[in-house]
């Protein structure tokens, strides 16, 4: 139960502490085409409709009439298949019969790439598994074999994207793999002139044997990735490689209601495979009002979902299903690390994580680094074996709601259900203690410890069930 004793305080402090919490869903002080809500919502609050994929009104333009081969040889299919976009016009869709096509060229006006798409026409396979686009990119630095820089209304769909990588994976988070290789980026949708591309949909694609990222959205808005596969990463080490899908701005510049603003971008019903991910899915700079939500993520070597401590506000997260990760947190709110002009520390305002299925994690949700008025909501986290693990920890991280969520059978050893402790900050940045933290109607059951409390102020707790945890149920240890 909790210790009343703790909580009597002179009334006056009691007041400013609530006033602080009834304000603490508020938005950034600035003018935004989502801000207000988080997830897809505009700044009126009104919801945003994701766009429909592109129609094909037109011609489909088949490869194998511009020349390309579809059998896995010496062949190089790029030119063809280029030839085949530049072909068309808006409306058609340029169309891959099943096959293997050889990645061997780069495009003659930019050496990082090898294909470019153009606004209003789609790319489609015959299906994901049978259309192969296989690159032959190894250690470029920018590489891409997908290039889609201020395009709209593209509809890719049905194939996969790979490599001809053929040495050695590794899982080993805290060093970058010797071995590895393969283009930096399969799909990257970005800006150009300050523009960026929008109502882009990638669907039933296959992405694998990248360096970097799979499907980087930088720049862009209304851009939806679903129902597709992200697998094999040929490194996840650290310094921003091993993540299947970023959606991202521009480090330390706010570019809310600019054209190249980073919102209202749809991560949905995905597959993320590790062990050989380092993230499932990262949003960072100041990216805002985006959405990911209905992905099964599976093993990955770090947060599968990490809202990277760069700003990044008003995003949902919700609705997914993760197994793991075997360190660190399933979703983590704000980061430590990096560099300038990439040193991570506090996520932004007003992120919502809910109704998330997590099981068998270290950690179920960590929230620090001075990451503010962050909702956590209806997550199950269950099925822990990991030693000192959490399924709720909050650090530094002031005017955090955590509610109704449902916490059980997490049994490692030192396992708590919702911990709450001082954040030692990294580098200067981010140090501070729990403030102004509900826990509201949480149900805390069947693991080894249930509540502690190591530090924090302003800490309310109301309706929560925490019963029969093995060690103790509810500890207060701020002295």
């Amino acid at each position: 139960m909790m210790d009343l004793r703790k909580c009597l305080v002179p009334a006056i402090y009691v007041l400013s502490a609530l006033l602080i919490w009834a304000f603490a869903g508020n938005p950034p002080a600035v003018s935004s085409a989502g801000a207000g809500k988080p997830g897809l919502y505009r700044e009126n609050g009104a919801p945003h409709t994701p766009h429909t994929p592109n129609r094909v009104t037109g011609r489909t333009i088949n490869v194998l009439d511009y020349g390309a081969d579809p059998r896995n040889n010496s062949t190089d299919d790029r030119p063809a298949i280029q030839a085949a976009i530049q072909a068309a016009k808006p409306g058609d869709e340029v169309y891959l019969p099943s096959g293997v096509y050889n990645l061997r060229s780069r495009l003659p006006g930019d050496q990082t790439a090898q294909l470019e798409l153009k606004s209003g026409v789609n790319l489609r396979g015959q299906s994901e598994s049978g259309t192969i686009l296989l690159s032959s990119l190894d250690r470029v630095s920018g590489s891409k074999v997908i290039k889609i820089y201020g395009k709209n209304n593209i509809k890719i769909s049905n194939l996969t994207v790979t490599s001809t990588f053929n040495r050695s994976f590794s899982s080993d988070y805290k060093m970058n793999n010797p071995s590895a290789g393969g283009p930096d980026y399969a799909i990257y949708i970005g800006q150009t002139n300050g523009s960026g591309s929008y109502n882009i949909t990638v669907d039933r694609v296959t992405v694998e044997k990248f360096r970097t990222t799979g499907i980087r959205i930088s720049n862009s808005h209304d851009v939806i990735v679903r129902n597709s596969t992200f697998r094999n990463a040929t490194d996840v080490g650290g310094g921003g490689a091993g993540y299947g899908v970023t959606v991202q701005g521009t480090a330390k510049t706010n570019l809310a209601g600019k054209p190249n603003d980073t919102y209202f971008n749809l991560v949905e019903n995905n597959r993320f495979q590790g062990p050989y991910l380092r993230h499932a899915v990262v949003i960072q700079y100041y990216a805002h009002n985006n959405t990911v939500r209905g992905n099964t993520i599976t093993n990955t070597a770090l947060a599968s979902i990490d809202l990277h401590g760069e700003d990044e506000y008003l995003n949902e997260v919700y609705g997914n299903t993760i197994n793991g990760p075997r360190v660190g947190a399933a979703i983590g709110v704000g980061n430590i690390g990096g560099s300038k002009p990439y040193d991570h520390d506090a996520s932004g305002p007003g992120n919502l994580i809910r109704d998330n299925v997590i099981s068998g994690a270290q950690m179920g949700i960590l929230v620090y680094m001075g990451s503010p008025d962050t909702v956590i909501r209806g997550n199950t986290i269950k099925d822990s074996r990991i030693a000192d693990g959490e399924g709720i920890l909050i650090m530094n991280a002031p005017g955090t709601v955590i509610e109704s969520n449902e916490i059980y059978n997490n049994t490692g050893p030192r396992f708590w259900g919702i911990k709450l402790s001082e954040d030692p900050g990294y580098q200067g940045r981010g140090r501070g203690i729990p403030r102004n933290i509900q826990l509201n109607d949480n149900r805390v059951y069947g693991n080894t410890g249930g509540v502690l409390v190591e530090s924090g102020s302003y800490i309310y707790m109301r309706g929560n069930y925490i019963r029969n945890n093995a060690v103790a149920d509810h500890v207060d240890a701020r002295k």
